[in-house]
């Protein structure tokens, strides 16, 4: 299944918003979007690996990052 997921940085971790799932963080980008897989696959009862994951990066936080 498809979701997308809004990071956020603040501080020295990305919060990551994946809408009517819930919220997790990670230190790094790549961190972050793992923790988001891993949410939705324990939240939402699905297979890690069918899971579509689009990260989309709030303006004026970098990316790259992590």
């Amino acid at each position: 299944m498809s979701y997308t997921a809004t990071a956020v940085r603040e501080g020295c971790f990305w919060v990551v918003d994946v809408p009517a799932v819930g919220r997790t963080q990670g230190r790094t980008a790549a961190e972050a979007r793992a923790m988001a897989v891993d949410l939705i696959a324990t939240m939402a009862d699905e297979d890690p690996a069918g899971i579509d994951l689009a990260m989309r990066f709030a303006p004026g936080t970098p990316s790259s990052s992590g």
